[in-house]
C-alpha cells in the first residue's frame, strides 16, 4: 500500500495511476495465491486482499476520470 501512495504522489511520473494499479494487480495475484495455499491463514489474507481490491477500485476510477477530462477537453476543442 505504501509503494502505490508513493507512486500516486510522485508527481513526476506521467503514468504514475497506472503504474499504480499494475502495483495492485501484481500484490492482489500474490495474496490470491497464498490464500489458497494457506488456508488457515484466509481471514488475514482475505482481508489483505479486500483492502488491496478496494484500492485497485479507486485508482481504476482515477484513471477513468482522467481519460474523461482529456476526452471532454478535446471535444470542447473542437467546439
Amino acid at each position: 500500500m505504501l509503494m502505490v501512495e508513493a507512486t500516486l504522489k510522485d508527481y513526476d511520473l506521467k503514468d504514475r495511476t497506472r503504474q499504480a494499479r499494475g502495483i495492485l494487480v501484481q500484490a492482489c495475484n500474490i495474496f490470491a495465491d497464498i490464500a489458497e495455499s494457506r488456508p488457515n491463514k484466509y481471514s488475514i489474507t482475505g482481508y489483505i486482499l479486500a483492502k488491496l481490491e478496494a484500492q485497485l477500485g479507486l485508482v481504476q476510477i482515477q484513471i477513468v476520470q482522467v481519460g474523461f477530462s482529456m476526452t471532454s477537453q478535446i471535444f470542447k476543442q473542437q467546439v
